[in-house]
Formats: C-alpha cells, structure tokens, sequence
C-alpha cells in the first residue's frame, strides 16, 4: 500500500503539465500537530568532481507558531553554487504564510514573500496575497499512525518584479495581479516519515500565455532524535521568462534537517 502511494504521488507530480519563478512555499508545511513553536535548520550540499568540479550548497532555516486553529510559518532560504571557481547558483528568499483554520475543511490564507536569482536576472520579486484552501482528503489510520491528505488552493496574488540586464538602464519593473492555484498531497506516519507532492499554476487573467507551472516532491525520514534526512525533486517553468533565461529547470538536492 505505502509503494502504492509513493507512485501516485511522483506520477502526480512528474506528469507534464501545460503550464521558473515563485517559490512553492506550499511545499514547506511542516508534518504533525505539536502545538506551540517550533523551528528547523537544514543544509544540503552536492558535489562532483572529475572532469569539472561543482561545489553546490543550500541553507534553509524556519520558525514555525503552530496551534489547532492557526498554523504560521516564516522560512529564509539561500543557495549559492560554483563550477570551475565560477559562480553558477546564487539566489534567496524569505517567505511568511499564515493559515487560519475557519470550517473542518476549509480555512483561509494569507502571505508575502521576497526572493532574489541573479541566475534568471531577477534582482526582487516582492509578492503579497491571500485565498482559501479546502481539504479534499483526509484518511488516518490511528493504529499505525499513517495519514493520507490532499488539499486544494485558490488564491491571488499582487507581485512586484525587478529584473535585471546587461546595463541598469535596461532594468525594467511589472506590477501584476496573479492567480495562484495549487494541488498539494501528503503521505505521513507521524514525525517518522513523511512525503508530499506539490503542483502550482500561476497565470495572468488577462493574459493567459503568461503562467508558470511548479512541482515539488519532497521526502523527510528521520535518522536519529532531531535529525532527519532530505529529499527533494523541484521542476519550475515560466512560460514568459526574461530574455535570455530558459522557460524551465529541474533540480534535486539532498542533505540534513534538524528541528529544535
């Protein structure tokens, strides 16, 4: 049954999609229902050596204000990478989602976010915006402790971007409304393990040709008391990208997790 579920989830998301951009907070939920607060410090790194040497490391650090009826959550994120003593990655972000639990299944949600890529010549995005997220799913077999969810987004979204160019003079600034939707699937056995499976789409309404696609699995299995191992797969696609910049990319990253 567990594999079950493991191929459903990476079939979900690894399906091509119509539809490299805002960062999928939805994919940063913590796992279980310990009240109060709580925070986590992760670090994750690659490297390959041989023909070319490729130095990659990512730091990620949050503080998480739980309660049955509120969940909050503000996570800061930062990579930085190099390839034959020439920077390849530098980018980061800061995001703060705060979700109120209104009925059973539905509650409401609000955020803001700033992030910065120099990759994809994004000097700022800065993005508020809010919406409601329904609860589709919800199995839970106490006995063993193993819970199944989906969940439905609906939002929108008011974003500021600067994107750089070769000169300042070619820097230019959109303000857009966006919507924001998203599918979100999570497969749990209490602090032990833990799987999601997340899909973003982001559109212009009056312009539909400019939308971006989001996908994210992510897997935490703990090791030893506090300390967890990481998982994850990401695949972003911006379909109006700047000049210059591809529409998609696709990455994975492993490494430590330790919750305080």
């Amino acid at each position: 049954m567990l594999l079950r579920f493991v191929y459903l989830l990476l079939l979900l998301v690894l399906t091509p999609v119509p539809g490299v951009a805002q960062v999928n907070t939805e994919a940063m939920r913590v796992a279980g229902d310990r009240t109060g607060f709580q925070g986590a410090f992760s670090l994750t790194g690659n490297v390959d050596a041989g023909n070319t040497s490729v130095y990659e490391i990512a730091m990620e650090g949050r503080l998480d204000y739980l309660r049955p009826t509120n969940r909050m959550f503000i996570v800061y994120n930062y990579e930085y990478g190099y390839e034959d003593a020439e920077a390849i990655k530098n980018e980061a972000f800061i995001a703060l989602r705060n979700t109120w639990q209104w009925k059973p299944r539905l509650a409401v949600e609000a955020f803001v976010q700033q992030q910065q890529n120099e990759f994809i010549r994004l000097k700022d995005r800065k993005l508020i915006g809010g919406g409601v997220r329904i609860t589709a799913v919800d199995v839970e077999n106490a006995q063993s402790d193993w819970r199944f969810r989906t969940f439905l987004g609906v939002a929108a979204m008011a974003e500021r971007e600067v994107i750089d160019a070769t000169t300042r003079l070619d820097r230019f600034v959109t303000n857009l409304t966006r919507s924001t939707n998203y599918l979100s699937v999570t497969l749990g056995k209490g602090e032990a393990f833990y799987l999601s499976a997340v899909q973003y789409l982001q559109f212009v309404p009056d312009a539909t040709s400019d939308y971006r696609y989001l996908a994210d699995v992510n897997l935490e299995t703990r090791l030893y008391g506090s300390i967890s191992m990481l998982f994850s797969l990401s695949y972003r696609l911006d379909n109006e990208p700047p000049a210059g910049v591809g529409r998609f990319d696709l990455s994975y990253t492993t490494g430590l997790r330790y919750r305080f």
